[in-house]
């Protein structure tokens, strides 16, 4: 007993010391130097799983990750486990193509553009058309976390992006930081419903955030 409990102490210690978002008593949940932290939240509500490079998995509730009125840290790309307060729209729509192979729930491979970014400002990464496609996110070569939704991914034609978040479909929020940078994306997690389609595509688009 006395083991599991020193196991879990080194666990945490792992996992709190790099990651950027904070919990309720301000401790940040972090990785151990040189690895890199992947949030990923289910929503409503649920629970958010930062796991580290080593292995380490570190939970917390979704409603502890980003709350209260604190400004965003935009000092390293991160997700955001909630829905941030935006403002203008800084780059409108744009795609990246992903390859799969058809048939089966292979993961993609990963697709990736360029974009320059001349503010700090928010990137929101979005299925669309069909409600079908989960996406690990890369910025500049680093996995940031992935999107989540509360539909299931069943092929459902939704059309529009926007209409698609509002039935369901998957989506994310990231903090961007100014400059130029590398969007990247993978269809991860395919279902059944889905296998059929040989390539997904990611929908990507930029606010500037709230004052």
């Amino acid at each position: 007993m006395q083991l599991s409990l020193f196991l879990q102490i080194i666990s945490s210690s792992l996992v709190a010391a790099q990651f950027g978002s904070t919990l309720n008593d301000g401790m940040p949940i972090t990785c151990g130097t040189g690895y890199v932290p992947s949030l990923t939240c289910d929503t409503p509500n649920g629970m958010c799983s930062c796991t580290c490079g080593s292995g380490a998995v570190y939970q917390k509730p979704e409603s502890s990750l980003n709350t209260g009125s604190d400004p965003l840290d935009f000092s390293s790309p991160q997700r955001l486990a909630t829905k941030p307060c935006t403002g203008e729209v800084l780059m409108p729509w744009q795609h990246i193509n992903v390859r799969r192979t058809a048939g089966t729930v292979q993961d993609s491979a990963i697709g990736s553009i360029p974009i320059d970014n001349p503010e700090d400002s928010i990137l929101l990464v979005a299925d669309g058309s069909n409600r079908c496609e989960r996406f690990e996110v890369y910025i500049d070569g680093v996995l940031v976390g992935e999107t989540s939704g509360e539909g299931p991914r069943d092929n459902y034609k939704c059309d529009a992006v926007e209409k698609c978040m509002k039935e369901g479909a998957d989506f994310a929020y990231f903090t961007l930081p100014r400059g130029k940078h590398t969007i990247g994306t993978k269809w991860v997690k395919a279902t059944d419903a889905c296998k059929a389609w040989p390539n997904g595509i990611a929908n990507i688009q930029t606010y500037k955030p709230c004052e």
